[in-house]
């Protein structure tokens, strides 16, 4: 017969007893530092795809910028296949006529060139500009103007556009002052010779000082030799209605030789 005392199991052999969780006794997480790895993380994914964006937009430039340099050689060609005086008279157009110059020369390059047209526009501007100056440059030197036959005369006022750009040596009358710009540009009736009396000088040009004061001692009525440049065609409305066009020449060294009231 077995009794409760050797039925007990001996103290070696009973399992150690776990002792149960509590919130005294776990230790959870740092919350800080589960607060500095996310943040960590969220750093690190901002930082990536902050150098996504900036290859993404730094590819798009390059490619932007390869575009128009090709875009820019493109009409750096067509320019420079033109002849001097044909680039003349299109900077002509640029000035005197802006709108005329958009719809015939800017809409059909900036199909051509994939620029918009204000970057045509642009490109012509500096272009035209680059020109002056370099026009400047020798516009008081006289060897670099030609003398005129009455029928090269006659020609360059019958399609002043086509020769923009030219330089000629040639007499006028001056008949009036442009009131708008005061002693900065005139009308008078040129010719390829000298005359000593107004009415036989035959046709009419609007002309402007190359440089400020160059018109300062001229009178209406002085018969003067002058060295010119062609800029084209000009219109405008006469006193008596309607509208005429006439050669506007551009004046780089002028002197009186005459006078006739």
């Amino acid at each position: 017969m077995t009794t409760g005392e050797d039925s007990a199991e001996p103290a070696s052999e009973r399992p150690t007893p776990t002792p149960e969780a509590t919130a005294e006794n776990v230790e959870g997480p740092d919350p800080s530092q589960v607060e500095a790895e996310a943040e960590a993380s969220r750093s690190a994914q901002e930082a990536e795809a902050e150098a996504s964006r900036s290859a993404q937009e730094a590819e798009a430039e390059a490619s932007r910028s390869a575009e128009q340099e090709a875009s820019q050689a493109l009409l750096t060609s067509v320019w420079e296949a033109q002849d001097p005086e044909y680039q003349a008279m299109l900077c002509h157009y640029l000035v005197s006529d802006p709108d005329e110059f958009e719809e015939s020369v800017t809409g059909g390059l900036s199909s051509e060139s994939g620029l918009t047209d204000t970057e045509v526009t642009a490109f012509f501007e500096d272009t035209c500009l680059d020109l002056e100056v370099e026009w400047a440059k020798t516009s008081t030197d006289a060897s670099t103007y030609t003398e005129l036959s009455t029928r090269d005369l006659a020609l360059v006022m019958k399609d002043p556009d086509a020769h923009s750009g030219e330089r000629y040596v040639v007499y006028g009358y001056i008949w009036q002052f442009d009131a708008a710009t005061g002693t900065e540009g005139f009308m008078a009736r040129i010719d390829p010779v000298q005359h000593s009396r107004s009415y036989d000088f035959d046709h009419n040009i609007a002309a402007h000082a190359g440089e400020a004061g160059l018109f300062d001692d001229l009178v209406e009525g002085d018969i003067v030799r002058m060295h010119v440049q062609v800029r084209g065609a000009y219109s405008y409305d006469t006193q008596i209605g309607g509208n005429t066009t006439v050669p506007m020449l551009r004046v780089n060294i002028v002197e009186a030789v005459g006078f006739d009231d």
